[in-house]
């Protein structure tokens, strides 16, 4: 089922390469994980430090793409985001150059003009543009705390604030939360919409040998 499919691949790969093997030999079926909940149109993405892939349920079946940004967002497919990135391949953080007519002369008035024609909507396309292009500039030092910190610097810049987008059925789609995970510490970082301080919890202060769920209280 689309519930199982994380806990599965996560217990049982330890790469991307074991994944896209498992992938091969897995079908995910149409099951909703309650008789409230909907089955919802998932896509996966699935990294390690080498790479990432992404994995979509289609009518055509199932497709595993090379994922070489590292970004994921909602429908439509991964390979139609992918063809619309080309669209900004002359995108940079640098000012902007006149290729119009280089005998006349034009001068930059602002700032970020080498990123003119940037997408600020709030749609599913433009939002992967502007999450690969803030993650392929993005410069910190390395460190935990600037790392995390830059983290939720590059999620905000597509969050989708209460009131700018509604959904057919008259309600409100926002940014709920955002998170993020130090593999090598299994520290899980986190921040609401209610409360945007970075909150975090050790996972290896959990039983990670044990049967039961752990739940931690949400600090809000």
């Amino acid at each position: 089922a689309p519930f199982e499919l994380i806990p599965y691949l996560l217990g049982s790969c330890g790469s991307v390469a074991d994944a896209r093997e498992t992938l091969y030999r897995t079908n995910v079926i149409h099951c909703n994980f309650s008789e409230d909940l909907p089955v919802s149109p998932l896509h996966w993405l699935i990294s390690d430090r080498e790479e990432s892939v992404v994995l979509e349920c289609t009518k055509d079946g199932m497709k595993v793409y090379d994922n070489p940004f590292g970004v994921l967002t909602n429908n439509p497919t991964f390979d139609y985001h992918v063809m619309h990135l080309n669209q900004y391949m002359g995108l940079s953080e640098g000012l902007g150059e006149n290729r119009l007519n280089p005998a006349v002369s034009m001068e930059n008035f602002s700032m970020g003009f080498g990123s003119f024609g940037f997408n600020g909507d709030f749609s599913s396309p433009s939002r992967f543009v502007r999450a690969v292009f803030v993650k392929e500039k993005s410069v910190c030092d390395g460190s935990e705390k600037e790392s995390v910190n830059q983290f939720f610097r590059i999620l905000q810049s597509v969050a989708m604030p209460k009131g700018c987008v509604m959904t057919g059925n008259g309600e409100y789609e926002y940014t709920r939360y955002s998170c993020c995970c130090n593999t090598d510490t299994q520290t899980y970082y986190y921040t609401t919409y209610q409360n945007m301080a970075v909150r975090n919890v050790e996972l290896r202060e959990a039983d990670l040998d044990g049967m039961e769920l752990c739940n931690v209280p949400l600090e809000e």
